[in-house]
């Protein structure tokens, strides 16, 4: 150990400081990515102050970091001793503190750009030099386009978006990377798509490079091109017939991306291409041409899709679902044809119907914060039922103020607590679970004051929806023994997440201040065994050994 704080002692000498700490000290805080902007401002500051003078030739060692024998020997060493001193660190994180130093020193790094540019040769350093001739900026731009042509494929693509802040005329950039369309390697072609789509001061350049882009056999490359051109809008109308021979084509992984961008570049045009698509094309593109169509005639769009949620062909009505969720939930005839969607006899198409549905009345409570009107609501303090109901604890309970206002209200709260429990909403008539939850708890609050509620709970545990029947049911817990007939007709509950529920009550915590009842309902339980359903019969089961231990 006296050898390894011999070497580090060396080492640290050999190294300019500022401010009392050694320069690997500040590149060690410049390249931390989650260090406060601060930090890395303050370190950035003091390799500027340490200048290109004296940092450059260390940074130059680090950027040729090896591992060598000895290195690693010296890393396992100090990780075994946990020597407090100093921590080896490996080539890689060392290169990474190089590329660090010519970021903070920028265009002062320019000194070495000449050894940099001959590290570009050798394939172990390649990268790391271009990332910092990156940051030298203008004095590398020759460096640089030979990066253009580097063996490494990671260098090369690089490259295409480093030139761009080197090269004053946007023709010179786009001839230089125009070539790199041609990469064998569809990272390199990708990132000199994105480079020309970035280029929106000179579409007459960038939109034949992109239209050239087009017939790339990497989805993800020309599927960017598409995307760059819809950025361009009318600008790019000279790929109209470029995109429309891809729709034509008719392969979704092709048609798609096309389809989204024709409304952008052609707007009137486009209404034929994409109505067609709609009509004559895959069920696969049809969510993708309604959606399209609806940005530039959404009357037709709408129409368009309500005539295909209704379609013969099973795929069309569950596409057609899928662009109905772009619409607004009050567009005319939407609501009817998700109801209707939503009796499908397809599963997959009712279960999308509902989830659509579900999606659009979200949407609506992110947008509006208006209130549920219960008629003949009570009130207290000047605020009604359903406000009290919103005000909630940061775990979820209601406020200490939102109870006492519950309380004073007692069972004059209960009518409008149960139409609030069976709430549906008026669009497309779904049970609504957020307010139905706050119900229920306003129900269980009120304790023996919701003992009125009970016939009407036992009634809606028969309800059609599993939500409403469950809720019906816990809704009941606040009345204490008053709700084991409640929780005992919940064990015969068509709905096995109402059964599985019941018996947790009944076998529960909650049932421990009430043993005669919960022994009444031990026989129930034990035929919960055999249940359908391998949830159920699991609660069942540890509900029985937590009564009787076996």
């Amino acid at each position: 150990m006296l050898f390894l704080a011999g070497v580090v002692a060396t080492l640290l000498v050999q190294q300019p400081h500022y401010q009392g700490r050694s320069l690997d000290s500040w590149l060690q805080q410049a390249d931390k990515p989650l260090m406060e902007t601060q930090q890395i401002a303050e370190a950035q500051l003091a390799i500027r102050a340490i200048g290109a003078k004296k940092a450059l030739s260390h940074l130059l060692k680090l950027v040729k970091s090896r591992d060598s024998r000895l290195k690693t020997w010296l890393a396992e060493k100090t990780e075994r001793f946990e020597n407090r001193f100093f921590h080896w660190q490996s080539a890689g994180q060392l290169q990474l503190f190089g590329i660090a130093g010519f970021e903070a020193l920028g265009t002062n790094g320019a000194p070495a750009v000449a050894e940099l540019t001959q590290l570009l040769d050798e394939p172990e350093f390649a990268f790391v030099a271009a990332r910092c001739l990156e940051q030298i900026g203008k004095a590398a731009e020759p460096a640089l386009c030979g990066c253009l042509t580097n063996q490494n494929w990671q260098v090369r693509r690089l490259a295409v978006s480093a030139l761009a802040s080197v090269t004053d005329d946007v023709e010179v950039y786009l001839i230089r990377i125009k070539d790199s369309l041609e990469d064998s390697e569809s990272g390199v072609r990708f990132a000199t798509v994105e480079a020309i789509g970035a280029q929106d001061n000179a579409p007459e350049l960038a939109v034949p490079l992109l239209i050239q882009a087009l017939a790339d056999s990497q989805d993800s490359v020309w599927g960017q091109a598409a995307n760059a051109l819809a950025s361009f809008g009318t600008n790019a109308a000279g790929a109209f017939t470029a995109l429309t021979n891809l729709v034509e084509a008719g392969r979704p992984g092709h048609a798609g991306p096309a389809l989204k961008a024709l409304p952008a570049i052609a707007p009137i045009e486009a209404i034929p291409v994409l109505s067609n698509a709609v009509v004559r094309g895959s069920p696969g593109l049809l969510a993708v041409a309604l959606r399209s169509l609806k940005t530039i005639a959404p009357e037709m769009a709408l129409e368009m899709t309500v005539t295909a949620m209704r379609s013969n062909n099973s795929q069309r009505r569950l596409h057609a679902i899928i662009a109905a969720a772009s619409f607004d939930m009050h567009a005319a005839g939407l609501a009817d044809s998700l109801k209707y969607a939503a009796a499908d006899s397809d599963p997959e198409i009712s279960k999308r119907a509902v989830m659509t549905m579900r999606q659009m009345l979200n949407q609506q409570k992110e947008r509006s914060s208006t209130s549920i009107q219960i008629p003949n609501e009570p009130s207290h303090a000047g605020k009604p039922l359903g406000e009290w109901l919103k005000r909630k604890k940061e775990g979820g309970d209601f406020s200490d103020d939102a109870a006492a206002a519950l309380r004073s209200m007692g069972t004059n709260a209960v009518p409008a607590l149960l139409a609030r429990l069976a709430y549906r909403e008026p669009v497309f008539g779904l049970f609504d679970s957020d307010v139905s939850m706050e119900a229920m708890g306003g129900l269980n609050l009120l304790r023996e004051d919701a003992r009125p509620a009970l016939p009407v709970l036992a009634e809606l545990m028969d309800s059609k929806d599993p939500q409403l029947a469950l809720f019906a049911m816990v809704a009941t817990l606040g009345t204490g023994a008053d709700a084991v007939p409640c929780l005992m007709k919940g064990l015969t509950n068509r709905f096995p997440e109402v059964r599985s529920e019941a018996v947790n009550y009944l076998t529960g915590e909650w049932s421990v201040p009430f043993p005669q009842q919960r022994k009444q309902a031990l026989p129930l339980v034990r035929q919960l065994l055999n249940d359908p359903d391998e949830n159920v019969r699991f609660m069942a089961s540890n509900g029985l050994k937590e009564i009787t231990g076996h």
